[in-house]
């Protein structure tokens, strides 16, 4: 009896021990749009209201995640989701993505991930404002990020979750189904990543390339359009980094200087080169995507902080460059200073957008400039973030049309657990 009450004690320590270290949390995020008012070209005003998240779609993003941990192995679930469907007089539902996977480490060096998940370990590490979207119209941007512009300077692994088949768009990636990751640090300092997918789908559903058996995939395509990165931490001075995305046909290069006190200063290049012009590979269609530079600055200086960036894409083309990109540029500014009972900042947007060309003559239209700007007041209760202010996209002529000025009165909330 006494070696069975030992046995049950024993094994209900064991079992608390792995239960506390599960933890479950998340982050909901939301903006409400009391007032919004637009100015057409003529002067004709119109007044309306929204709540919404950043970029215009659902009223309400949340990501739950529940992980477990234990020395050697662990899990994660995510469940990502939005609820409306942002369409006026539309149903509301909830649209919902989860993020499974589970990785163990057999060596020191190694760790092996199976499922569907990102990683932002070489990732850029300066960010967008909350407000950009009130700020520079996103609907005019589909060659450089703007809410997660730290994917400019270097990408995420995985570059695009959510995937996004506009084959036009340079930010094109299908969505993962299923991928494996795997990483090595067998130096200090060294950080190696491959991020493997056999299951890319279109945002529409679409499976990219005909499986066996309803799940295998052929493993040069697989191959092709992997995912490789490196990265290296030298002490006291910065990272570098680099990665090949197959599945993008690019090349990227990145370096953090961290060597500066109160500064963190990023930069990346891309460097592209043609797809592949076959009607049963989808992922690489024929394209050749923008050449990309980007530089992300984060200063603090006592109660000071300015964030600022300018990102460029340029000269992409198809197999017969009949048509070619212009200069993409995007410039954003946020100083912020902290009052004591909250941070003040002003947010400063702008883009230029140059010329394409079609058989070397200019395209009429193609060209424009947007500008914004936004004064805003954040202060965080407890684990939540309540920030509001007034922002403006100001008329500058887009692609030969006269725009309308838009004032904004965002108010978002944020929650992290």
């Amino acid at each position: 009896m006494k070696k069975l009450m030992a046995l049950i004690v024993v094994s209900a320590l064991t079992a608390s021990a792995v239960l506390a270290q599960v933890s479950l949390g998340g982050d909901v995020s939301s903006f409400f749009i009391p007032f919004r008012s637009t100015i057409d070209p003529d002067g004709k005003v119109k007044s309306t209201a929204a709540v919404q998240d950043s970029f215009g779609g659902p009223d309400l993003n949340t990501s739950i995640y529940i992980k477990g941990v234990s020395d050697l192995a662990g899990f994660n679930f995510t469940l990502r989701a939005a609820y409306g469907d942002g369409s006026a007089g539309g149903a509301q539902t909830v649209r919902a993505r989860p993020d499974m996977y589970v990785w163990i480490q057999p060596h020191d060096i190694l760790k092996l991930s199976f499922g569907t998940m990102t990683d932002d370990t070489l990732a850029g590490t300066v960010g967008a404002s909350d407000f950009a979207p009130y700020v520079l119209d996103p609907g005019k941007i589909d060659r450089l990020e703007l809410g997660d512009s730290q994917f400019n300077i270097f990408t995420q692994f995985n570059p695009n979750a959510e995937g996004n088949d506009d084959k036009k768009s340079n930010l094109y990636a299908p969505a993962v189904s299923a991928a494996a990751m795997i990483t090595l640090t067998p130096l200090e300092g060294l950080f190696v990543g491959a991020f493997i997918a056999p299951e890319l789908f279109g945002s529409n559903g679409t499976k990219l390339g005909d499986g066996t058996d309803g799940d295998f995939y052929e493993v040069e395509r697989i191959y092709k359009n992997l995912q490789f990165g490196v990265g290296y931490t030298i002490q006291d001075i910065g990272l570098a980094r680099a990665q090949y995305i197959g599945w993008r046909n690019v090349v990227e290069l990145a370096f953090q200087l961290t060597a500066i006190q109160d500064l963190n200063l990023d930069f990346g290049v891309k460097i592209p080169w043609i797809g592949d012009d076959s009607k049963n590979d989808e992922v690489n269609y024929n394209m050749h995507r923008d050449y990309q530079f980007s530089l992300g600055a984060d200063f603090t200086a006592g109660e000071f902080n300015l964030l600022c960036r300018a990102d460029t894409a340029f000269n992409g083309y198809n197999k017969e460059k009949d048509y070619l990109n212009g200069f993409d540029l995007i410039v954003y500014a946020v100083p912020s200073f902290n009052l004591g009972f909250a941070k003040a900042g002003l947010d400063l947007g702008f883009e230029y957008r140059g010329v394409d060309k079609k058989g070397g003559e200019d395209i009429e239209n193609s060209d424009g400039m947007q500008f914004g700007a936004g004064l805003w007041l954040e202060r965080a209760f407890g684990a939540g973030v309540l920030k509001g202010g007034v922002t403006g996209r100001f008329p500058l002529e887009w692609q030969g049309k006269d725009q309308n000025t838009d004032i904004f009165i965002p108010i978002m909330v944020s929650i992290s657990l």
